[in-house]
């Protein structure tokens, strides 16, 4: 039973997109932390409900009906599975995929969040997988409730986030200084991807599932988003010399608003990689961008399915999902940074780590997510199986290792 303790925040219209794309296939963010020593599942638990508390947004659950729907705090905290002595490498889809594509279901009222504890090497070794709902928590939410996660661990004051801002309460915000070049028509021609998606044979249904490589580069790589969009457009030009354009999500908290929150609170911009692009130029790009403030453009698309059923836009977005594999106009891919992972903040007493990673959601033709450790540099790569089934991933993420392992 549902028992609201205060936190109660309007389902944003990207949120409802969020939804009706796990409906339609899988839409789930998992955050990956590995280390020497063992973490026992109570304790984590005790420290994974303190945590919560502190940031309700990871307790919600769905109420409400079409454009009056709500995640409301239910009190109950996410629940940690321990899954006890399981091998695993964790580097790519084959390792995983089982554990990480499990739904996390609000719509039929289940929670938006869980915690994953393995152990290896006779417990010597844990492994923690914070997976989160992509319609509830966004990327940097996700991070502040495992964060504060650590902290409770630790026997430290929690940081906390209670802010129920929503993206276009931002928006809205900055609606007058939306720069006009923000909003004008964007240069035409085909989009090409990374990797070309294979024509499904005999009347076959498109695959969406995804396959990903999770990639070590043994060096710390500068301004590693950039320098990737680069070296996947020079990729994608050994197939076509169609345009390169990446999306790229924008955090607004710190750069729009100061306020803490685990929901979705980003904007996007477009990031284009011309033939003769370079990073100064791209890197040019983003900040006039971020000046003319296009990442606060309003989602005036998504304001028409506000009225409609989740479940009744399910297969409208599968059909939009299936076909943007092969459209012309849909992103070459979606390129995250998530910036430098501080060993500090991710450890505790009897546990100390020494790799950390997110897996990309699993849409689009490509998604990439960056983070930096101390001395060395994460990529972990997401594609559709339909541009993988012949070994095209693996090519890609040899060539990658090589260009960025060579300093």
């Amino acid at each position: 039973m549902l028992i609201p303790t205060g936190y109660r925040r309007r389902v944003s219209l990207l949120e409802r997109y969020s939804l009706a794309l796990q409906e339609a296939h899988h839409y789930q963010l998992n955050a990956v932390v590995e280390g020497n020593g063992y973490l026992d599942a109570d304790r984590l638990q005790a420290a994974v409900t303190a945590a919560s508390a502190a940031n309700p947004g990871t307790r919600v659950r769905l109420i409400g009906w079409l454009g009056f729907s709500y995640w409301v705090d239910s009190g109950v905290a996410p629940r940690v599975r321990d899954l006890g002595d399981v091998p695993w490498e964790g580097r790519s889809a084959e390792a995983f995929a089982p554990l990480l594509l499990e739904r996390l279901d609000p719509l039929r009222g289940g929670a938006v969040a869980d915690v994953l504890l393995l152990r290896a090497a006779g417990g010597q070794r844990s492994c923690l997988v914070f997976r989160a709902h992509h319609g509830a928590f966004d990327g940097r939410g996700l991070m502040y409730w495992m964060r504060d996660v650590f902290r409770a661990l630790r026997g430290e004051a929690l940081l906390g986030s209670d802010s129920t801002l929503r993206p276009e309460d931002v928006q809205r915000q900055y609606r007058d200084q939306v720069a006009a070049f923000a909003t004008a028509t964007r240069p035409q021609g085909s989009i090409v991807p990374v990797l070309p998606p294979a024509t499904p044979q005999g009347g076959a249904a498109v695959d969406l599932h995804h396959t990903w490589r999770c990639l070590v580069i043994p060096r710390k790589v500068p301004q590693v988003m950039l320098q990737s969009a680069l070296f996947f457009a020079a990729w994608a030009r050994r197939q076509d010399s169609g345009r390169v354009v990446f999306t790229v999500p924008v955090d607004y908290r710190g750069l729009r608003t100061q306020a803490r929150s685990t929901g979705n609170l980003i904007g996007y911009l477009q990031l284009e990689v011309d033939a003769d692009a370079t990073q100064r130029s791209l890197t040019r790009q983003l900040t006039g961008a971020l000046r003319a403030h296009a990442d606060c453009r309003e989602l005036t698309a998504l304001r028409k399915i506000v009225w409609r059923p989740v479940q009744g836009l399910a297969p409208a977005v599968r059909r939009r999902l299936e076909a943007g594999l092969y459209s012309p106009a849909s992103p070459t891919g979606g390129l995250v940074s998530l910036g430098p992972a501080c060993w500090e903040e991710i450890t505790c007493p009897g546990f100390q780590p020494d790799f950390t990673y997110s897996i990309p959601p699993f849409v689009g033709r490509l998604n990439a997510i960056f983070v930096e450790l101390p001395d060395r540099t994460v990529a972990t790569i997401s594609v559709p199986l339909a541009c993988a089934r012949n070994g095209e991933l693996d090519a890609l993420a040899a060539a990658y290792l090589a260009h960025f392992s060579q300093g």
